[in-house]
């Protein structure tokens, strides 16, 4: 039974624990595409790899900035319980925002999915004879911090 039931008076618990087993998809997802993204960025890095393409690399870190943030979101709902609604608001109206968000939440950690297989098979290729690894002025091992704590640089 999910947490806070005494709080919902007048919506059915059956839709509740639907909503919150959705959560746990939700959060299921976001765990692997975590795994996804780790996997797209660590082929980049290999030196036998070509390097990404500039938009490539900033939707990789756009799409793991918002994963964790749907992560983080999902694992509070699912460790805290879902809201109520206010006091004398409607619960049919409440119900169907509550349903909305997770819907989206639910429906953008899909599409992030989608996007990384998609750029798993498309994005990483071998270098070609005679190509140098950074054609495109970006790598990801440019962006990481390096031991002097601040990240590599070309002069």
């Amino acid at each position: 039974m999910w947490k806070g039931a005494g709080k919902m008076q007048g919506i059915p618990p059956s839709w509740m624990d639907k909503i919150y087993r959705l959560w746990y998809v939700i959060s299921v997802v976001g765990g692997s595409n975590l795994c996804l993204i780790y996997r797209l960025l660590s082929s980049w890095r290999r030196d036998d790899m070509a390097a990404p393409a500039p938009d490539k690399l900033l939707g990789v870190m756009v799409f793991g900035v918002g994963t964790i943030a749907t992560l983080l979101l999902s694992l509070g709902v699912l460790s805290c319980g879902l809201p109520g609604p206010r006091k004398g608001s409607n619960h049919k109206v409440f119900l169907v925002k509550l349903f909305s968000i997770t819907a989206l939440f639910g429906g953008v950690q899909l599409w992030i999915m989608l996007k990384m297989l998609y750029w798993q098979g498309s994005a990483v290729r071998p270098l070609q004879p005679g190509e140098i690894k950074n054609a495109t002025n970006v790598s990801f091992a440019q962006l990481l911090p390096t031991s002097n704590g601040s990240g590599s640089s070309t002069a």
